[in-house]
């Protein structure tokens, strides 16, 4: 643990715990149960959010609840933040989607 910390510059507190998650899929439950459950901020880091086209439709159903979800956060008064990779929403044409 004190060389993850290190590399990462962080430090792990006794009370606080992690998950490995391998893929995507695995990564929704867990990121709806912690969205839920939010009560004071959300940062959260993607990779992606595509649309369907160049719209403001998010293209798949699980991104889509996640973002309806971070939307209810928002007006329960968490203070959310996202970052999303910047080339790949370029790439995918996500970026008007984002911003809805």
């Amino acid at each position: 643990q004190a060389k993850l910390d290190q590399l990462t510059v962080s430090e792990r507190y006794p009370h606080m715990g992690s998950q490995l998650l391998l893929n995507g899929m695995m990564s929704y439950p867990v990121r709806y149960e912690l969205i839920a459950r939010a009560k004071k901020s959300i940062t959260l880091v993607t990779f992606s959010i595509y649309a369907k086209g160049s719209g403001t439709t998010i293209a798949d159903q699980v991104s889509a609840k996640m973002v309806a979800m971070l939307i209810d956060a928002k007006k329960r008064n968490v203070d959310v933040k996202v970052m999303v990779d910047g080339g790949t929403s370029v790439l995918a044409q996500s970026q008007p989607a984002i911003d809805a």
